[in-house]
Protein backbone atom coordinates (compact mmCIF):
# COMPACT_ATOMS: atom_id res chain seq x y z
CA UNK A 1 0.00 0.00 0.00
CA UNK A 2 1.29 3.24 -1.00
CA UNK A 3 0.61 6.78 0.76
CA UNK A 4 -1.82 8.01 -2.32
CA UNK A 5 -4.07 4.71 -1.29
CA UNK A 6 -4.10 5.74 2.62
CA UNK A 7 -4.67 8.95 1.56
CA UNK A 8 -7.70 7.55 -0.23
CA UNK A 9 -8.70 5.16 2.55
CA UNK A 10 -8.43 8.17 5.21
CA UNK A 11 -10.13 10.64 2.94
CA UNK A 12 -13.36 7.72 2.67
CA UNK A 13 -13.28 7.18 6.46
CA UNK A 14 -13.24 11.15 7.04
CA UNK A 15 -16.34 11.38 4.65
CA UNK A 16 -18.32 8.62 6.18
CA UNK A 17 -17.65 9.54 9.60
CA UNK A 18 -18.72 13.52 8.59
CA UNK A 19 -21.67 12.07 6.85
CA UNK A 20 -23.14 10.04 9.61
CA UNK A 21 -22.56 13.42 12.06
CA UNK A 22 -24.31 15.30 9.24
CA UNK A 23 -26.90 13.02 9.46
CA UNK A 24 -27.33 12.70 12.89
CA UNK A 25 -27.60 16.60 13.28
CA UNK A 26 -30.44 16.92 10.28
CA UNK A 27 -32.53 14.06 12.06
CA UNK A 28 -31.91 15.75 15.21
CA UNK A 29 -33.13 19.13 13.80
CA UNK A 30 -36.23 17.45 11.95
CA UNK A 31 -37.16 15.52 14.97
CA UNK A 32 -36.81 17.56 18.14
CA UNK A 33 -39.62 19.81 17.52
CA UNK A 34 -41.80 16.44 17.28
CA UNK A 35 -40.01 14.95 20.44
CA UNK A 36 -40.57 17.57 22.16
CA UNK A 37 -44.03 17.98 21.51
CA UNK A 38 -44.81 14.07 21.92
CA UNK A 39 -42.78 14.61 25.42
CA UNK A 40 -45.23 17.46 26.33
CA UNK A 41 -48.37 15.16 25.42
CA UNK A 42 -47.44 12.40 27.26
CA UNK A 43 -46.15 15.08 30.63
CA UNK A 44 -49.91 16.51 30.26
CA UNK A 45 -51.61 12.94 29.69
CA UNK A 46 -49.41 11.42 33.30
CA UNK A 47 -50.32 15.09 34.63
CA UNK A 48 -54.05 14.54 34.13
CA UNK A 49 -53.87 11.31 35.24
CA UNK A 50 -52.20 11.57 38.19
CA UNK A 51 -54.73 14.45 39.43
CA UNK A 52 -57.79 11.98 38.45
CA UNK A 53 -55.98 9.55 41.32
CA UNK A 54 -55.48 11.69 43.53
CA UNK A 55 -59.63 13.27 43.54
CA UNK A 56 -60.17 9.37 43.65
CA UNK A 57 -57.86 8.51 46.33
CA UNK A 58 -59.44 12.03 48.16
CA UNK A 59 -63.16 10.66 48.02
CA UNK A 60 -62.56 6.86 48.93
CA UNK A 61 -62.54 6.34 52.63
CA UNK A 62 -60.53 2.80 52.45
CA UNK A 63 -63.63 0.96 54.03
CA UNK A 64 -61.30 -2.03 54.14
CA UNK A 65 -58.21 -0.82 55.60
CA UNK A 66 -60.71 0.59 58.74
CA UNK A 67 -62.35 -2.76 58.88
CA UNK A 68 -58.89 -4.70 59.39
CA UNK A 69 -58.06 -2.01 61.73
CA UNK A 70 -61.06 -2.30 63.70
CA UNK A 71 -60.39 -5.95 63.97
CA UNK A 72 -56.98 -5.53 64.78
CA UNK A 73 -57.67 -3.27 67.51
CA UNK A 74 -60.98 -5.68 68.77
CA UNK A 75 -57.89 -8.82 68.57
CA UNK A 76 -55.20 -6.77 69.96
CA UNK A 77 -58.11 -5.95 73.24
CA UNK A 78 -58.83 -9.94 72.96
CA UNK A 79 -54.85 -10.81 73.91
CA UNK A 80 -54.66 -8.44 76.95
CA UNK A 81 -57.94 -9.24 78.27
CA UNK A 82 -56.60 -13.40 77.95
CA UNK A 83 -53.13 -12.21 79.37
CA UNK A 84 -55.16 -10.29 82.65
CA UNK A 85 -57.17 -13.12 83.47
CA UNK A 86 -53.78 -15.38 83.39
CA UNK A 87 -52.24 -12.79 85.87
CA UNK A 88 -55.01 -13.42 87.59
CA UNK A 89 -55.38 -16.94 87.87
CA UNK A 90 -51.65 -16.58 88.53
CA UNK A 91 -51.90 -14.45 91.53
CA UNK A 92 -54.77 -16.27 92.82
CA UNK A 93 -52.76 -19.60 92.85
CA UNK A 94 -49.72 -17.90 94.08
CA UNK A 95 -52.19 -16.40 97.39
CA UNK A 96 -53.13 -20.06 97.80
CA UNK A 97 -49.80 -21.28 98.06
CA UNK A 98 -48.07 -18.79 100.01
CA UNK A 99 -51.32 -19.65 102.46
CA UNK A 100 -50.76 -22.26 102.08
CA UNK A 101 -47.29 -22.71 102.87
CA UNK A 102 -47.90 -19.99 106.09
CA UNK A 103 -50.17 -22.33 107.68
CA UNK A 104 -48.04 -25.20 107.21
CA UNK A 105 -44.79 -22.95 108.68
CA UNK A 106 -47.48 -21.93 111.85
CA UNK A 107 -48.84 -25.52 112.15
CA UNK A 108 -44.53 -26.38 112.35
CA UNK A 109 -44.16 -23.52 114.87
CA UNK A 110 -47.18 -25.01 117.14
CA UNK A 111 -45.45 -28.78 116.93
CA UNK A 112 -42.06 -27.19 117.35
CA UNK A 113 -43.63 -25.35 120.54
CA UNK A 114 -45.29 -28.34 121.80
CA UNK A 115 -42.08 -30.67 121.51
CA UNK A 116 -40.14 -28.30 122.94
CA UNK A 117 -42.64 -27.51 125.91
CA UNK A 118 -42.91 -31.43 126.37
CA UNK A 119 -39.15 -31.86 126.32
CA UNK A 120 -38.75 -29.05 128.95
CA UNK A 121 -41.43 -31.06 131.45
CA UNK A 122 -39.96 -34.16 131.11
CA UNK A 123 -36.69 -32.45 132.20
CA UNK A 124 -37.44 -30.67 135.39
CA UNK A 125 -36.67 -31.93 138.37
CA UNK A 126 -39.63 -33.93 140.57
CA UNK A 127 -40.22 -32.87 143.29
CA UNK A 128 -38.57 -36.12 145.36
CA UNK A 129 -35.38 -35.26 142.97
CA UNK A 130 -33.14 -32.60 144.33
CA UNK A 131 -31.96 -30.08 141.46
CA UNK A 132 -28.25 -30.50 140.68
Amino acid sequence: MTWPEVLRWLALAAGIAASIAGLAWTLGRIFRPWMRNAARAEADRVSAEVKALAEKLATNDFPHVEARIERGLQDVGERIERVEARQRETAAAMEARIGERLDRARQDRKDMEARILAAVQRSEPRDSEEPR
